[in-house]
């Protein structure tokens, strides 16, 4: 299995047609963690580049006026790197790099920009404990998001279904067959002609609009007396992969312009915060790192947001797996995965076994075993000086 073969095994990116063509020149030196990461950011680089194509093609056939399609593919570029440099200033160089054996640390951060802060110790009155304010919180991404542009929230929103969406009876539209939906693709009310309507026996209330036209199409129901709600669930749907990519491309931009495994750590939190998976960080933090980092903590706060540790463990000691830095197997790295409670309470544990077990034995068995003891010991010593 070559490079290619297996970076796109981990990370589940389609192949382009030209990657052949580019497949010996990258298939030398691919024995080092470097190169291995280079080609990683190769890949996210690519996988942006076809969005964007993909992107400008769609918006083509909406609109064929090449200026404005120009001007919003790269509007799109540009929010899809501006969403890269907030992750960076929310979460910062340094708060990784300081973290030592958590995954992210602050304190730094804290201090400069709320402690020795000149502004705010002049600003604010004496008694405000500035020791209390944590920056990722302070400018947090939701704070964020509520000063970019309507524009630009509105790529980050999830798509709407129309409130009301009239239906076509026997091929001639009639007004009193509407549904009425909900922002998320609920029918709150089914408004349907009793007498001539495709639909009149169907129970169309608190379904979903997509489940609706499936059980249609499954029921053999002529389709021009439900075209128009399929055409709206065909319009969300479609909004809904458009906005799935860019937010995959954001994630893949941070991890790209992370400089070795902050990238990952960034791209994470990001995944956390828009509902992505949470493998394709946990992947480039293993396979795409160039030097040895704490990947314990790395995989706490990957469990603690929901990921399988079972598969993180598998991912870094199974056969496709470049890792190589910090354990040897498995047994190794659980041990470090074991939080400070847990390792206290194991602690508790052997001290109470320890206690429990020196209770039980005979105290005067133990006395008399100390005297054979000391007496050996004396034997020993006179041995010695004779």
């Amino acid at each position: 299995m070559n490079i290619f073969e297996r970076i796109h095994k981990l990370i589940n990116i389609e192949e382009p047609n030209e990657s052949k063509k580019i497949e010996e020149g990258l298939s030398q030196n691919m024995h080092t963690s470097e190169a291995y990461t280079n080609k990683y950011k190769e890949l996210f680089a690519r996988r942006i580049n076809n969005f964007l194509t993909d992107y400008e093609k769609n918006l083509l056939i909406e609109e064929p006026n090449p200026t404005y399609v120009n001007s919003r593919t790269r509007e799109m570029k540009n929010f899809i790197e501006k969403m890269a440099v907030i992750y960076e200033i929310i979460y910062p160089d340094t708060s990784f790099l300081q973290a030592e054996d958590k995954f992210i640390n602050d304190s730094y951060v804290n201090q400069v920009m709320f402690q020795d802060n000149k502004y705010l110790n002049d600003t604010l009155e004496e008694e405000t404990t500035l020791e209390e304010l944590e920056w990722n919180k302070f400018i947090g991404i939701k704070p964020m998001i509520k000063i970019l542009s309507e524009e630009e929230k509105e790529l980050l929103r999830k798509p709407r279904y129309n409130k009301f969406i009239n239906l076509k009876s026997s091929g001639i539209w009639d007004p009193w067959d509407s549904l009425m939906l909900t922002k998320r693709g609920v029918i709150e009310k089914a408004s349907i002609n009793k007498r001539k309507s495709a639909l009149k026996d169907e129970n169309l209330d608190e379904c979903r609009a997509s489940e609706v036209v499936e059980r249609l199409k499954n029921k053999d129901i002529p389709e021009n007396a439900y075209i128009e709600l399929a055409n709206e669930v065909a319009r969300v749907d479609k909004l809904n992969k458009q906005r799935d990519a860019m937010l995959e491309c954001i994630m893949f931009r941070i991890m790209e312009r992370g400089d070795d495994f902050l990238g990952a750590r960034r791209a994470l939190l990001f995944a956390n915060d828009f509902g992505l998976i949470l493998e394709k960080p946990l992947i480039y933090e293993i396979n795409g790192t160039t030097e040895e980092f704490n990947i314990a903590a790395f995989l706490r706060k990957y469990s603690d947001l929901g990921g399988n540790l079972d598969y993180a463990k598998n991912l870094m000691f199974g056969e496709d797996s470049t890792y190589t830095w910090c354990y040897d197997s498995k047994k190794e790295l659980e041990e470090d995965l074991k939080s400070e409670e847990e390792k206290a309470k194991e602690q508790e544990l052997r001290q109470r076994l320890v206690t429990s077990l020196y209770e039980n034995i005979d105290q005067e068995e133990l006395a008399q075993e100390k005297v054979k003891q000391l007496r050996l010991e004396r034997k020993l010593n006179k041995s010695k000086k004779n």
